[in-house]
């Protein structure tokens, strides 16, 4: 899982620190209970793979709110039933 990192000095060496908190979307788990498929889930839900593949790999720096209401809507949950708080 990969989140917004800063660095800072220590000790002469660059350490990297995680900024909290961290957004994560359990996307690729809900799509392995429902066997979907990534490319599935784009084409009916009318988003782009790129971002199908962000979520599911949590790699995603933002997300537009019209994207994320088509797949929400697409998969029937709510927002919350695919973000949290990490």
């Amino acid at each position: 899982m990969r989140g917004r990192q800063t660095y800072r000095a220590l000790g002469g060496w660059l350490v990297a620190a995680q900024l909290d908190p961290v957004l994560v979307c359990s996307l690729d788990a809900l799509l392995s209970e429902r066997g979907i498929t990534g490319r599935q889930l784009a084409l009916e839900a009318g988003v782009t793979e790129a971002t199908v593949s962000k979520l599911r790999r949590n790699t995603f720096v933002s997300i537009d709110a019209a994207t994320f209401a088509r797949i929400c809507r697409y998969l029937q949950v709510q927002p919350g039933d695919l973000l949290s708080l990490k």
